[in-house]
């Protein structure tokens, strides 16, 4: 047991005094440029929408581009504070002349009224994802797949031609009901 004593006893002496020279640093993780989604009002059809994008970095940010996917049946109507360009459920927004620059530390917003009930998915600013973190590897989709098989093309109705014109006794005898014969469109008789 005092052999394991002493050993214990060496191994810390020699941590202890090599202490000071062995620092080593890690490298510093990069703060990132984020992107956080809100909804300030939610009326069940849809919604109010606020985005907000903080710069964590060390530095001032010169221009932000936030994009995502919002699922079928929900979309962007009017919006603020951003300019918007969409494709398919894909959409991107970008700054405007007055709100691109963002101090080191500092955040701007851009908001949304969203139809629906969907929320933003697959989100990056500036390329990289809206929680931080290194840029994905594929991009995100840019629609959502379908949910059923494709419906057959509808069939055209046949093209059927105006049926011929009737001459007056053809046209009487035919109201007169069905018990009415006639003999090369004249009336030859006709029961009431």
């Amino acid at each position: 047991m005092a052999r394991v004593r002493t050993l214990l006893a060496a191994l810390l002496a020699l941590g202890a005094g090599t202490a000071g020279i062995m620092v080593v640093a890690a490298p510093a993780q990069a703060a990132a440029v984020t992107a956080t989604f809100s909804k300030v009002q939610d009326w069940g059809s849809g919604y109010e929408a606020k985005m907000t994008v903080t710069n964590g970095t060390g530095a001032s940010v010169t221009g932000w581009t936030v994009a995502f996917d919002l699922p079928p049946g929900t979309g962007v109507g009017s919006y603020w504070d951003a300019l918007l360009t969409s494709s398919g459920n894909r959409h991107t927004f970008r700054n405007r002349d007055y709100n691109g620059t963002i101090a080191a530390g500092a955040s701007t917003t851009f908001g949304w009224i969203g139809s629906g009930s969907g929320v933003p998915a697959g989100c990056t600013v500036n390329g990289a994802p809206c929680g931080g973190g290194p840029a994905p590897t594929t991009p995100p989709p840019t629609s959502a797949p379908p949910t059923s098989a494709p419906r057959p093309p509808l069939r055209r109705p046949r093209h059927r031609p105006p049926p011929a014109p009737r001459s007056p006794a053809t046209a009487s005898c035919a109201s007169a009901g069905p018990s009415c014969a006639t003999s090369r469109g004249s009336r030859s008789s006709c029961a009431a």
